[in-house]
């Protein structure tokens, strides 16, 4: 069967998305760093995807904006400023140009905005959940071939459910590190539940996975989390299944 330009552009997408993500996920469980140009060619040929699409073109432009803003140093009020900007931004696109975009943008500025300081993701972390936002305006065909033609699935934006099914593994590897923290002895630390006390041993097992601390002259050791995996994970089944709960 012949492939129209759209339809073969979506394919190309879904490839550059999961080799990124695939070198993404080695690097970060090798060395807890994501390349910080790792996903703007996914983004730029999103762009592209997005003309041919004609989808709105404030989607277009304000999308671009929140993925190349995350290259703003995140540990400054300027980042959580321009943030807090394309949130409103976005509540103002979803009269503009109706609900599925204007949420779609929403999502996207809202997870912009848990990059400030890092406290959760990474700021690799939030290039890849971005892009990966921008480069699914619509579900794949993929999805629309286990739903068997069904629409109904189409109404929830696509933002929200690769955001849910990102999520579903990222608890999952949340759930293992507290264990493991719990397991080995953690350390008493505010805003720092995955601070443990601090073993040589696991350090020099694996240096990238921890990084050290130190409160009142003792070492602790802070569990790094390798979450572009998750995000992987999520977007495999975001492509396949769509937005999980809908087969409950």
């Amino acid at each position: 069967m012949e492939l129209n330009l759209v339809e073969t552009l979506t394919y190309v997408v879904i490839a550059v998305s999961i080799d990124s993500l695939a070198y993404g996920s080695y690097t970060d469980v090798r060395k807890r760093t994501v390349k910080a140009l790792l996903f703007t060619p996914l983004v730029l040929l999103a762009a592209v995807q997005a003309y041919f699409f004609i989808v709105p073109m404030i989607y277009l432009v304000l999308g671009i904006l929140i993925f190349f803003f995350t290259f703003l140093a995140p540990d400054t009020y300027a980042y959580e400023l321009i943030g807090a900007i394309f949130l409103v931004v976005s509540v103002v696109a979803l009269f503009l140009s109706g609900f599925y975009w204007g949420f779609q943008l929403i999502v996207m500025s809202m997870v912009f905005l848990l990059g400030f300081r890092e406290r959760m993701f990474g700021i690799g972390d939030i290039k890849a959940i971005i892009a990966l936002m921008f480069a699914s305006p619509f579900y794949s065909p993929i999805v629309a071939t286990v739903y068997q033609g069904s629409r109904d699935y189409t109404i929830l934006p696509t933002s929200l459910a690769l955001l849910t099914d990102v999520s579903i593994f990222a608890v999952v590897f949340v759930a293992y590190a507290i264990i493991k923290v719990y397991r080995h002895g953690t350390a008493n630390i505010p805003g720092q539940p995955l601070a443990m006390k601090y073993s040589e041993k696991m350090v020099a097992r694996n240096p990238a996975a921890y990084r050290k601390l130190e409160k009142d002259g003792t070492h602790y050791m802070l569990y790094r989390i390798p979450f572009i995996v998750p995000i992987a994970l999520g977007y495999l089944l975001f492509i396949t299944v769509g937005f999980f709960p809908y087969l409950l």
